[in-house]
């Protein structure tokens, strides 16, 4: 019977611990994660805000920037910057990317892209300058 009790309270010891690592590890996590999150939240705005995208031919190239950026081009002088509103896992690897659009137009707010299947709402448009957009996409 003793070593029964004395086995419950090792189970009981070891569960504990293993609960306190489990614990110790998620903050560990969240503390590193932290800084990648104030990072993408002090990125300075680039280009000029725009409200909407005008799609007469539709988008002639694409390039994913990381998760949540990627930049669109009409044409090679015609370049938006768009900011997805949550983090886009397929994006940067994504080989189709397909934009919702209203009557020829991409709305801010209302329009999403879907990267190899997965939907993600666009947040913010600006429109980028010649030098911007090879600021943001140097060895591209």
């Amino acid at each position: 019977m003793r070593s029964t009790i004395h086995n419950d309270k090792k189970s009981f010891s070891t569960l504990l611990m293993a609960h306190r690592t489990r614990r110790w590890l998620s903050v560990l996590a969240w503390s590193a994660l932290v800084p990648v999150l104030q990072t993408v939240q002090a990125m300075p705005p680039i280009g000029v805000a725009v409200t909407e995208i005008d799609l007469v031919d539709g988008f002639s190239s694409w390039e994913a920037l990381d998760n949540r950026r990627l930049v669109v081009s009409l044409s090679p002088e015609e370049n938006y910057l768009l900011t997805l509103s949550h983090d886009c896992y397929s994006l940067p690897f994504a080989s189709r990317l397909g934009v919702s659009a209203s009557q020829n137009r991409v709305y801010a707010g209302f329009d999403y892209v879907t990267a190899d299947g997965e939907r993600c709402i666009i947040n913010t448009i600006s429109q980028l300058s010649d030098q911007q957009h090879q600021a943001i996409t140097p060895d591209r």
